[in-house]
């Protein structure tokens, strides 16, 4: 996944100047809670604004196909909190927690215990309700359009023996 994602990547990026900070950043240890899942690289760089930024990148084939920062910077290219995750993940991989897909995280739970799970997410923070909600009805109306379809009634016959092929 790293074989594209280099020092120069990064710096093409971004403007110079949010390259040398980010690069500062990195040197630093401002970056912390690194995680990969998949192709999504995740954490958190010290901020001078705020306590922490959150991070959010998602590589394509080792480049970048999407990237986020919870500042408020918007001055061209990605900024230097982005410039050091990138960095730390060119650099240091390893020090980036490998997490579990989903399906393998809840894995051998029963539906109770999801349920609880779920209610207790949403108690916690009650602005996942709407999502889980959307969710939902997304889902049942999936399940729907792939629900097997009803046997024809015996008024619906099909003809016995062979059809003739049709011309077009």
């Amino acid at each position: 996944m790293t074989a594209h994602l280099t020092d120069e990547t990064v710096r093409l990026l971004s403007t110079s100047q949010s390259f040398a900070r980010g690069r500062e950043l990195y040197l630093n240890d401002a970056i912390f809670d690194a995680a990969r899942q998949g192709n999504l690289l995740l954490g958190k760089c010290e901020g001078s604004g705020e306590p922490f930024y959150t991070l959010q990148v998602e590589l394509d084939a080792g480049y970048v196909r999407f990237a986020d920062c919870s500042c408020p910077y918007d001055w061209g290219g990605i900024c230097k909190h982005l410039v050091a995750l990138l960095l730390a993940f060119v650099h240091t991989p390893e020090d980036f927690t490998e997490r579990k897909r989903i399906p393998d995280l809840l894995q051998g739970l029963e539906r109770e215990a999801l349920v609880a799970l779920l209610a207790q997410l949403v108690d916690d923070d009650p602005e996942l309700y709407d999502g889980l909600e959307a969710a939902l009805v997304n889902a049942r109306a999936v399940a729907k359009s792939q629900a097997p379809q009803h046997a024809r009634s015996p008024s619906h016959k099909s003809r016995s023996g062979p059809r003739k092929p049709t011309l077009k």
